[in-house]
């Protein structure tokens, strides 16, 4: 689980989850209740995002370089905290913010993500990441 920034500009605890080329985010609530949501017809409680369409994965204090700076919380936005945030775009301009437990669940992330939507070496993916990672040096 991580959290992920809302709509509101606040943080909600979601399962992030990486498999078949997708991004899955989930609610982190009792998997029964989603269960039953389903059952009973509620909708769907995954948000799926094509990593073929990511755009841009920033992380770090590469983030502030981007429009996603304006939404993070000011808290967010300074210190070390900031260091364990992911924000990923898509080319239909949708933006995920992922905000993880330890800078180490960042890094794993962003290398199962690069693994599973087969990122060539070449890519400017890629190089943000090789970025973010020399920073943490």
């Amino acid at each position: 689980t991580a959290l992920v920034l809302d709509q509101e500009g606040a943080f909600d605890v979601q399962k992030v989850a990486v498999a078949e080329g997708t991004l899955v985010l989930s609610s982190a609530d009792d998997e029964e209740q989603n269960v039953v949501q389903q059952f009973l017809g509620g909708e769907d409680p995954q948000v799926l995002f094509e990593l073929s369409e990511i755009a841009s994965m920033d992380a770090g204090a590469a983030i502030l370089r981007t429009p996603a700076a304006a939404v993070l919380p000011a808290d967010v936005a300074s210190g070390d905290v900031l260091e364990r945030v992911l924000v990923l775009t898509f080319g239909g301009g949708e933006c995920v913010c992922v905000l993880f437990d330890s800078v180490e669940d960042c890094q794993l992330f962003v290398r199962a993500i690069r693994t599973e939507a087969g990122v060539s070496q070449n890519s400017g993916v890629v190089a943000a990441e090789q970025r973010w990672l020399q920073q943490q040096h």
